[in-house]
């Protein structure tokens, strides 16, 4: 589902600018540090913007359905960024589990943004936020 969900963020999002799939990323000078994220995406919200993207697909009705009414209850933005320290981060991202690949995405590229984005099973996107892993007031 990661393809459908990116097609439709380069449809809809008049910063997205171009996506590349990749496979297992070590990071440099600590070879322990792995993973292997979505895509790294590049936006031009002002200025060229490096993010990791991870893709979540919410298959059934029923799970799509509870992500759906969660954008609702918080009244979320779609494209919206998020400090990864602010306390309405758990509301974005709902499940721990992908809190923290968001997070490790991040740390193992040393890049300030990850995005996640979920969708159900016809590629359509429910959410998509990026996060900033530093404090906006101090990010480049």
């Amino acid at each position: 589902m990661e393809v459908p969900f990116c097609r439709n963020l380069e449809r809809n999002d008049p910063n997205f600018k171009a996506a590349f799939q990749v496979g297992l990323v070590e990071k440099i000078n600590e070879p322990w540090v792995k993973c292997s994220a979505d895509f790294i995406t590049i936006t031009d919200d002002d200025g060229l913007k490096l993010e990791i993207t991870e893709m979540k697909a919410r298959t059934s009705v029923t799970t799509a359905g509870i992500e759906q009414e969660r954008v609702d209850r918080i009244n979320s933005q779609y494209d919206r960024t998020i400090e990864a320290t602010s306390p309405f981060f758990r509301n974005h991202v709902a499940y721990r589990a992908e809190a923290l690949q968001l997070l490790h995405h991040a740390f193992t590229f040393d890049c300030e943004f990850v995005r996640h984005v979920t969708g159900d099973s016809h590629g359509r996107i429910i959410s998509s936020v990026r996060v900033s892993e530093k404090p906006m007031e101090s990010a480049c």
